[in-house]
């Protein structure tokens, strides 16, 4: 029997797992879904642009694979839920 592919999905906190794994769970029925938690958006992080965000995203991807020991194999898919919540509010009207 062929081993369950690895369907990452990346989000930003514990409480995008918990809304979103049972869901994502029963969508990949036939694949293994494996929530990997940045504790934070990465595309707001300092010295994160479009010009280097692929590779940010890229190095996590890769960070989380050699933790777990996976390979570029057991991959099938990669997602990454960010949520817009707080992007179009101007900084002097965050406390």
């Amino acid at each position: 029997m062929a081993r369950k592919k690895i369907v990452l999905v990346i989000v930003e906190g514990a409480s995008d797992d918990t809304a979103l794994g049972i869901t994502l769970n029963q969508i990949f029925d036939r694949d293994s879904v494996h929530v990997h938690i940045l504790h934070g958006d990465i595309t707001t992080r300092k010295g994160i642009h479009s010009q280097n965000i692929l590779s940010k995203i890229g190095n996590e991807v890769r960070t989380y694979a050699r933790s777990q020991h996976y390979t570029a194999k057991d991959f099938k898919q990669i997602i990454h839920i960010i949520d817009t919540d707080g992007a179009y509010i101007p900084d002097n009207k965050i406390e």
